[in-house]
């Protein structure tokens, strides 16, 4: 993240200009250790570069009580209220990276003190990685998990389980720390394999479901007549030979894009490719994934090949015209 900043000169240069990384060059002559500014611009300048990356935290409370969540900040110390999560219940929260929380205990309504006479109170900050969840057990003892702390926790479960029969192997008379180790090794290539294999799994498993709804939903609005058209996501204009129609751009993505242009085709061109398609139309094909194409059962459209009478297109011929 740090290079792609520097790579970005002008964003740098505003970086740098501000009021924190003023502060920090002026006081640049108590630090003698060019190590210790160098480490410091690097934190600030990480920090600037993950400010902005928004993530996703649930909270689940089993803490036996109430619990309120207010957002910290950072310089002030200043807490703002963000929500209330009842016991047994959790909450969706979202926020960015670096950003710091307190979770402290309800007090009660009727007396205006905590079960303890004092109320709780946990910290959690929003880490760089994704599927995070922070569980509030009793006493406000606040756990925290992303990918990346489960990624470890798995990883050293693997490898105690591993060591624990290395050492046993090391122990006995028979045994070389050789074999010991080849034994480690081929333990924990074991246990990574089933792991990945779960993981593939998974993997397959969504993959499926996805496209099993794909093919529902192509039946279905294939079947449905009367299924209204979506929304156009933008509409322009476009301009060609003197005139402008209005076009709704139905789909845009970099794989796929669906343009409708009003008026594009007059009466006389469409009835000229519907009389010149008709002895050789025929079911329409779809691409079949693999580069090819195959006919599907859910598409009712025709189609037809259509030579273009080129050598009329000076007489106005209907098909060389909207085909230029």
């Amino acid at each position: 993240k740090l290079l792609a900043l520097v790579r970005r000169p002008r964003e740098l240069l505003n970086t740098l200009h501000s009021p924190t990384i003023k502060m920090l060059l002026l006081s640049m002559g108590k630090h003698r250790s060019m190590t210790t500014f160098v480490s410091l611009l690097l934190s600030i300048l990480l920090s600037f570069a993950t400010a902005n990356v928004e993530r996703g935290i649930q909270i689940i409370n089993e803490s036996g009580s109430n619990v309120d969540i207010h957002w910290v900040h950072a310089t002030t110390g200043e807490m703002v209220f963000q929500m209330n999560v009842m016991n047994g219940a959790s909450a969706a929260l979202n926020s960015f990276v670096g950003h710091r929380f307190e979770v402290r205990e309800t007090a009660s309504k009727k007396t205006g003190v905590c079960l303890g006479g004092s109320c709780s109170v946990g910290h959690f900050d929003v880490s760089l990685n994704q599927e995070q969840v922070v569980s509030v057990g009793p006493g406000i003892d606040v756990t925290f998990e992303d990918s990346l702390s489960r990624s470890k926790a798995s990883a050293t479960d693997i490898l105690s389980e591993c060591q624990e029969r290395a050492l046993k192997a090391v122990g006995t008379s028979s045994a070389t720390t050789q074999s010991a180790i080849e034994d480690l090794v081929k333990c924990v290539e074991k246990s990574v394999t089933s792991t990945i294999e779960k993981s593939y799994e998974e993997v397959s498993f969504q993959a499926s479901v996805r496209k099993d709804m794909a093919k529902l939903l192509e039946n279905y609005t294939c079947a449905d007549d009367e299924l209204a058209s979506s929304d156009p996501v933008s509409r322009t204009q476009w301009t060609f030979d003197g005139v402008t129609r209005d076009v709704a751009i139905m789909l845009d993505r970099p794989a796929s894009k669906v343009h409708l242009v009003e008026d594009f085709i007059s009466e006389e061109e469409c009835k000229a490719m519907e009389k010149a398609a008709k002895p050789s139309l025929h079911k329409a094909t779809v691409a079949d994934g693999s580069g090819g194409s195959e006919v599907s059962k859910n598409r009712k459209a025709m189609q037809a090949g259509i030579r273009v009478p080129w050598s009329k297109e000076q007489e106005g011929h209907p098909i060389a015209r909207l085909s230029r």
